[in-house]
């Protein structure tokens, strides 16, 4: 067999996918949109603070003159950051938490990118980060092959 006509697949569970998704099944978050990370987040944030963090779009001016705070903000690619005063009266500084998805683990992202250097390509310069973006989309869609369970 030659190995310049092997392409390993990847079998993954199929997930349902939501209105709104892009080619190759990743959408943007939009504000407002409050992924399941975000919520579990919030929910011990609530239980730790004794108080929902308020979710703005981005932090007002007003905020580095206030004396009590409790925001979350999206900073984008899915990462938010919780910014805050803390309960302690005598802590010193006020707490930036980053709150994101949870990462894969290490060996499927080994597996990916071995996998990924088999279908990829010299003449595949993307130009732009959108398109290294859908370059890689492609890219993946070619590797994963979605299953039902």
């Amino acid at each position: 067999m030659s190995l310049g006509r092997f392409r390993p697949r990847l079998k993954v569970r199929r997930e349902k996918r939501e209105s709104g998704e892009e080619a190759g099944g990743v959408r943007s978050l939009e504000f407002g949109d409050r992924p399941p990370y975000l919520l579990e987040y919030i929910e011990r944030a609530r239980e730790e603070l004794g108080e929902e963090p308020e979710i703005v779009e981005k932090p007002s001016p007003e905020l580095k003159k206030a004396r009590k705070f409790n925001i979350i903000y999206p900073v984008g690619g899915g990462v938010f950051i919780h910014a805050y005063t803390p309960k302690d009266p005598f802590e010193a500084f006020n707490i930036y938490a980053i709150i994101e998805p949870t990462r894969p683990p290490q060996i499927l992202l080994r597996v990916m990118d071995e996998a990924l250097a088999f279908v990829i390509t010299e003449d595949m310069r993307p130009k732009s980060a959108e398109e290294k973006k859908a370059l890689l989309l492609e890219l993946v869609d070619k590797i994963v092959v979605p299953v039902d369970e």
